[in-house]
């Protein structure tokens, strides 16, 4: 009879534990990033132009306020890409009656980071292809280094307010300071 017991007890202790490990969750996978991050974002925005591109302006008595538009993708959270178009400064001389109008386009890897809950600070680097024009004609080109700094102000889901200061070396020797609004997918 003793050894029934003995029997039935291990059978019974056996069988509990093997009902313990069927409770056990095989599908457990360790976290990783998020995978499909991707947000879009879409903005506008003034600029003010000092350093060589404000001498041709004061040179011909021209309005150095320009405005900008850009697109970009954050591929993750400090990561993104951004293209831009810029309009340095447009205006006519009132002595010559003469146009002037620099432009140009610009590709820049950004560095983002938060700062506080609401407030991304991000540097930035890359380059712009840029053509001085007089009365329609081009004067000068070149494409230089752009280097930057910024923060934007997340005013809601979708919409953020933003401030940055760029430098362009090389020939257009300028610095921008640029103030806009921008609106993201995420």
């Amino acid at each position: 009879m003793k050894k029934i017991l003995i029997g039935t007890a291990l059978s019974l202790m056996f069988l509990g534990q093997g009902v313990q490990a069927s409770d056990y969750d095989y599908s457990y996978a360790p976290e990783t990033e998020e995978e499909g991050f991707g947000q879009l974002y879409a903005g506008v925005g003034a600029s003010l132009a000092l350093g060589d591109s404000f001498s041709t302006c004061d040179d011909h008595d021209l309005n150095c306020l320009g405005y900008r538009a850009y697109l970009g993708y954050k591929q993750s959270e400090a990561i993104a890409i951004e293209g831009s178009y810029m309009n340095f400064f447009r205006g006519r001389d009132d002595a010559s009656g003469d146009k002037y109008e620099a432009s140009g386009l610009g590709l820049s890897v950004l560095g983002t980071g938060m700062i506080k809950d609401n407030i991304e600070g991000f540097g930035k680097v890359g380059f712009v292809a840029w053509t001085n024009r007089e009365n329609g004609k081009s004067v000068a080109d070149g494409t230089d280094l752009v280097l930057g700094a910024g923060a934007q102000l997340k005013y809601r889901d979708n919409i953020r307010f933003r401030g940055e200061l760029e430098y362009i070396g090389g020939d257009m020797d300028s610095v921008l300071l640029n103030a806009g609004v921008n609106y993201s997918t995420l």
